[in-house]
């Protein structure tokens, strides 16, 4: 049997009906596990099209995603950018791209096949600027239970997960960096033990770039006002991006 999402599967169906015959034979080619004999374009790297809907998803539709608007708009050749979260490198690569053989990245994705996946697609673009760690982060170092779910992307801590994956705090791995321009975290919900783990490199940091989710983080205990209050004891303002990247200041209370 395939093994789908609910997403695909309307689409899929979608497409029969309007005999979109170039979204079934891609949707054959990853269901047979063939698609990763392919590669898809984005802006200004490529990436191979692996067995996660993620890369289904990017392969399919193509359309820019809103973070990749951001890093257009505020990275720069030269630039040193922490990708938190890297999954199979969307940010990474984009990154890369943008800083440069003059800047760097630092990745962090701690499952195994997905680390897998981003280190091949580094290793497609030929990008010597990118540092990838095998690890994911927290406010201690320790070895912890991870999900291994088909939807690779929401793969996350959970006592009964079936992979064993490492955690490290971010001050004590980046200690030699003297500067970071922007600090992607997408840790699907243990963003405040990550950051929390990282109070001196935030020190060093322009930017942070991060997901909020009260669902994500009402797994690990906390809620979105721990968070704020993190980022203002670090010195930092809080603020939410807009279609057209104006930036609107949000308040600790806050609900999107």
């Amino acid at each position: 049997m395939f093994q789908t999402t609910k997403a695909q599967r309307r689409k899929i169906k979608r497409a029969v009906r309007e005999r979109n015959f170039s979204y079934l034979l891609k949707a054959t080619l990853f269901h047979f596990r063939l698609s990763h004999y392919f590669t898809l374009k984005r802006f200004g790297y490529r990436m191979h099209v692996f067995h996660t809907p993620f890369a289904f998803w990017l392969w399919t539709e193509g359309r820019e995603r809103s973070d990749e608007f951001f890093y257009k708009k505020f990275l720069r050749p030269g630039d040193t950018v922490v990708d938190a979260g890297a999954n199979i490198g969307l940010c990474t690569l984009l990154s890369a791209s943008i800083v440069g053989e003059n800047g760097h990245v630092y990745s962090f994705e701690p499952h195994p096949r997905t680390f897998r996946q981003l280190r091949r697609n580094v290793k497609l673009g030929k990008f010597k600027q990118v540092t990838l760690h095998n690890e994911g982060l927290s406010n201690k170092s320790e070895r912890v239970s991870f999900t291994d779910e088909y939807v690779s992307d929401i793969n996350h801590i959970h006592a009964r997960g079936r992979k064993k994956v490492t955690l490290v705090r971010l001050d004590d791995e980046l200690t030699y960096v003297k500067k970071i321009t922007l600090l992607k975290i997408d840790v699907e919900g243990y963003e405040l033990l990550a950051l929390s783990g990282a109070r001196k490199l935030l020190q060093r940091t322009e930017a942070v770039y991060f997901e909020k989710c009260e669902n994500s983080y009402n797994r690990y205990g906390y809620t979105f006002k721990d968070i704020f209050d993190l980022f203002e004891d670090a010195g930092f303002c809080v603020y939410k991006i807009g279609e057209h990247l104006e930036l609107e200041k949000v308040k600790r209370n806050y609900i999107s």
